[in-house]
């Protein structure tokens, strides 16, 4: 089920049951100052940077830029399946499952750059320092291997914090969840010069209004997590950020048994039918 499918079979779900489906969290937008209090990110690191209007920006021109030299691109095929429409038509791409994995099978040739999320979508989780150092070790036994990362959930700015000894890592992040503003700032930070980045760390965001939208998922999650347990919901955690979550249950079951309506896991390219992704936006009247 493609996301225009899933729109459409929303539509078909009774208003009564527990909308736990909703993808759209900009409708949320009007309940916070948006950009009232801007300042400057606190990057510890030197990194060179790239401005755009988001990350889809940033990602095509990334991607085509890696494509050009001849890079295979590793992308998972279970967060955003827009990833692939980003890449150019000719590239050499590898796709690999990121859901529910602590091990990651990225592609190995000489010029390889893998994508993945962090915190991972839709799990909802950060990576661990364990999970880091793999990937650190898998960058730094060929020189010519790059890691992007996507932290566009990141609403606790803990991406930044794991000290890599490869400098090849970008790092993609924007306005659009963290402060709601969806078109006007996205950026990339890398401690390699590449084409269009330059050193510097001025990166303007709003990070107490990213910490009261976290704030406000977090309550909901909650709430949501007291309804479970009185419908013996199981197989299921609150995440660790972000509105998005991941429940061992197929959507139908969870809708026929617990009138609770998920969003179908092939959404996101998710093969397992076993799974569905749960959003907490639909807490909010």
């Amino acid at each position: 089920m493609d996301y225009q499918t899933f729109k459409k079979y929303q539509l078909t779900v009774s208003v009564d049951k527990l909308r736990l489906d909703n993808l759209n969290p900009y409708a949320l937008a009007t309940s916070f100052p948006i950009n009232s209090n801007l300042k400057q990110l606190d990057i510890r690191k030197r990194f060179y940077l790239k401005q755009a209007s988001g990350v889809r920006e940033l990602l095509s021109e990334l991607l085509s830029y890696f494509s050009g030299l001849g890079y295979h691109l590793n992308i998972p095929e279970d967060v955003y399946p827009e990833y692939f429409n980003l890449a150019p038509q000719d590239a050499k791409i590898s796709s690999y499952s990121s859901c529910l994995r602590t091990q990651f099978s990225f592609y190995e040739t000489n010029l390889d750059l893998s994508l993945i999320t962090n915190p991972l979508i839709p799990e909802g989780r950060y990576l661990s320092p364990s999970e880091l150092n793999t990937m650190d070790l898998w960058l730094v036994e060929n020189k010519d291997r790059w890691l992007i990362f996507d932290t566009v959930y990141d609403y606790k700015f803990k991406s930044l914090d794991y000290d890599f000894k490869s400098n090849h890592i970008i790092y993609i992040n924007s306005l659009s969840k963290i402060n709601l503003n969806p078109g006007k700032r996205g950026w990339a930070l890398c401690k390699t010069k590449l084409p269009g980045f330059e050193l510097s760390n001025e990166v303007m965001i709003d990070s107490d209004l990213a910490c009261s939208i976290q704030n406000t998922y977090d309550k909901a999650w909650k709430s949501i997590n007291e309804i479970f347990n009185i419908k013996q919901i199981h197989n299921w955690q609150p995440p660790e950020v972000g509105y998005l979550s991941l429940i061992k249950q197929n959507y139908t079951e969870l809708l026929k048994n617990f009138d609770v309506a998920a969003i179908p896991a092939p959404v996101f390219g998710i093969r397992k039918n076993s799974l569905s992704v749960l959003s907490c936006l639909g807490m909010w009247k």
